[in-house]
C-alpha cells in the first residue's frame, strides 16, 4: 500500500484545491458561490481512502479533512469525471444509486446545480479519456 490507511497524501488535497479555486475563479470573484459560506462538503472517491472536505472562505476554496460536513457526496472517479465534464447528470446518478448523498441535501442540489452551468475544466476531457482507457 503507497499510503497509510485512512490517509489522504497532501499533495493531493492541495492539487484538489488549486484545481478547484481555478475552475471556480470567477465565480469566488464575484457572490455565485457565496452559498457556500460557512458550510463543508465532504467528497468522497470510490476505491480512494478518506476524503476531501471542501469549504468556501474570503480566500477562495479550502480543501482540508474536517470531520464533520454539512453535506457528504461520494461517487466513483469515472462518475465524478463525467459529471464534470457534463456528460452525465447527476440526479441520473442519485437515482441509479451510483452518487450517494447524505446530509444536506439542498446544499446539494445547489452545488449540483452550479457544477451542470460551468464549462469543463482545462485538461478534464483528456484526463476523462485517460480514467476510461484505465479502467477507473
Amino acid at each position: 500500500m503507497l499510503f497509510p490507511r485512512r490517509r489522504i497524501p497532501l499533495p493531493l488535497s492541495v492539487s484538489l484545491q488549486a484545481a478547484l479555486n481555478i475552475w471556480f475563479f470567477d465565480d469566488l470573484c464575484s457572490t455565485r458561490l457565496d452559498f457556500l459560506r460557512g458550510k463543508r462538503v465532504r467528497l468522497r472517491v470510490d476505491g480512494v481512502t478518506g476524503w476531501w472536505c471542501v469549504s468556501r472562505m474570503d480566500g477562495g476554496l479550502l480543501v482540508t479533512r474536517d470531520q464533520k460536513a454539512d453535506v457528504s457526496m461520494a461517487a466513483r472517479l469515472s462518475d465524478w469525471s463525467s459529471v464534470v465534464l457534463g456528460q452525465t447528470d447527476p440526479d441520473e446518478l442519485f437515482f441509479r444509486r451510483r452518487l450517494r448523498i447524505t446530509g444536506d441535501v439542498d446544499l446539494a442540489l445547489a452545488i449540483k446545480n452550479h457544477i451542470a452551468g460551468k464549462e469543463p475544466p482545462p485538461g478534464s476531457r483528456q484526463l476523462h479519456r485517460l480514467l476510461r482507457a484505465i479502467g477507473v
